[in-house]
């Protein structure tokens, strides 16, 4: 169960990072969502704070989501759990973000909070 947990949300589209907080809270999940609109943010972040999850979109103005689990694996963040989002359906992607670290690679279209749990 994620109640009580600090996320961190990657995510340059401000509709789509309000479209998380609201699956969010109308799942009544009692989080911190911490915002980032790109890998440098998402950076400053993750070596300023910490976080129980990260839900990384793969395109980002300045990069994408393979830059920013390398950031986290060079880190030494290894036991945060990533899960790359995206508005493409492409499992090469898909294959890409799981090898460099991503738990899971959700679409965008299909998110649904209960992929958090």
């Amino acid at each position: 169960m994620l109640s009580g947990k600090r996320i961190l949300l990657v995510e340059d589209d401000e509709v789509d990072r309000r479209r998380v907080h609201r699956a969010v809270t109308k799942a009544g999940m009692d989080l911190t969502i911490v915002d980032a609109a790109d890998v440098t943010e998402g950076c400053e972040a993750i070596a300023t704070q910490t976080f129980d999850c990260a839900v990384i979109d793969f395109n980002l103005p300045d990069g994408n989501a393979l830059d920013l689990l390398a950031f986290i694996s060079g880190a030494g963040e290894h036991d945060v759990p990533v899960v790359v989002l995206t508005g493409e359906d492409d499992d090469r992607r898909a294959i890409e973000a799981l090898h460099a670290g991503a738990e899971d690679y959700l679409v965008k279209n299909d998110f649904e909070v209960d992929a958090f749990a």
